[in-house]
């Protein structure tokens, strides 16, 4: 049809002009319900083996593996296991230390816990070895630090909070982050391809490696070349935060958390599309439980989006619930300076790419009659 046609003529012209400038080397896969409206990638899931990036490509998906950690934290409210306003401290004994912080503290990014994902290898001190939860615990125990300010005051986001999320859902459930996720996520929502990793992965087949290019000089470089490579790159047992692996064809099947009860019941899933009050009866637009809800172009409305950027990989996927369009965008190639990476950069595709298919929506897409 029209809208077709229309993400067609655009997002490929848009792909082979940023492309070009080595700022896009991914995919775009956008559904309408059940049906695809575009799906198509552009340059390398790895270069030098000069392998296309396809939807098949499995890709690190960041941050917005928060989502699931909420979502799975939620499914064992509803079996009983646990109470998201429990205090933290009743299902971790590291954290009785700080009793004022419960489980939807953690949740909802208001714990005000200090301890930030960047440069925690340094801190734990784990040199190349698996960062494990009572690292971690060790860590918070000897230094005891002043929480950043009174739980549930305001809101900020926090990758530990996540990480500790990831092992409280081990803790409760008694089988591994990774098993309980495949049950009761990834099956009932028909991810067959999706699974939990343990870092950020170079040259496994089947993945998308990650290219730094050198804005002048237009050379690649492997990841091993920047300062934060470390934190991202070697192994982690807390993956909470963000190590999920999909690929283009089983992520946008997200929308099935919001338009099914297929992990969640009714009223708990109201719970993931709604801000979090802080104490003074305010929202923020931190405190959702893994992501944001934003009032995206016009007619796509309200939406439910989520954002994953790590050093090298960036994905984006959101749901609108009145057209029920979803949209999903990867890039797994960056343009540093300086040994470091520029984040705007990162997100001039993904901006433009939202924005055209805002555009080709505006007169083609009738609402959803749900």
């Amino acid at each position: 049809g029209v809208m077709k046609d229309c993400l067609a003529s655009r997002l490929d012209s848009m792909g082979l002009a940023y492309g070009k400038k080595g700022l896009f080397s991914g995919y775009i896969h956008i559904i309408q319900g059940d049906r695809t409206l575009y799906s198509s990638g552009n340059g390398w899931q790895d270069r030098t083996a000069g392998t296309p990036f396809s939807d098949t490509t499995l890709f690190c998906i960041g941050s917005v593996t928060k989502i699931f950690t909420a979502a799975a934290v939620l499914v064992l409210e509803q079996q009983g296991k646990l109470r998201i306003s429990d205090p933290a401290g009743k299902h971790i004994p590291a954290l009785t230390a700080y009793p004022e912080i419960t489980i939807e503290h953690l949740l909802y990014h208001t714990s005000c816990l200090p301890y930030s994902f960047w440069g925690l290898r340094e801190k734990l001190a784990a040199g190349d070895a698996s960062i494990r939860a009572e690292d971690l615990y060790r860590y918070i125990g000897s230094t005891q630090e002043e929480l950043n300010c009174r739980p549930n005051s305001r809101a900020v986001y926090s990758n530990t909070g996540y990480m500790i999320l990831g092992d409280l859902i081990e803790r409760v459930s008694g089988v591994t982050y990774g098993e309980f996720l495949k049950r009761h996520l990834f099956n009932p929502l028909d991810m067959s391809r999706t699974t939990v990793g343990d870092r950020i992965y170079i040259g496994r087949p089947g993945y998308a490696n990650t290219y730094l290019r050198k804005r002048r000089k237009g050379k690649y470089h492997p990841p091993t070349y920047l300062d934060i490579y470390s934190d991202f790159y070697l192994p982690t047992a807390m993956p909470g935060a963000g190590f999920i692996y999909s690929t283009p064809q089983d992520l946008v099947k997200l929308r099935n958390l919001w338009t099914s009860d297929a992990v969640l019941h009714d009223s708990t899933r109201a719970k993931i599309g709604a801000p979090w009050r802080l104490i003074d009866g305010s929202t923020s637009e931190e405190a959702y439980p893994g992501y944001m809800v934003v009032d995206m172009v016009a007619p796509l409305g309200k939406s439910y989006q989520m954002t994953g950027g790590i050093p090298g990989q960036q994905c984006l996927i959101f749901h609108s619930p009145d057209t029920d369009i979803t949209f999903l965008y990867i890039n797994n190639e960056i343009i540093y300076k300086n040994r470091y990476f520029s984040w705007e950069k990162c997100r001039e595709a993904m901006r433009s790419s939202i924005l055209l298919t805002a555009s080709c929506a505006k007169n083609n897409v009738r609402l959803s009659s749900r």
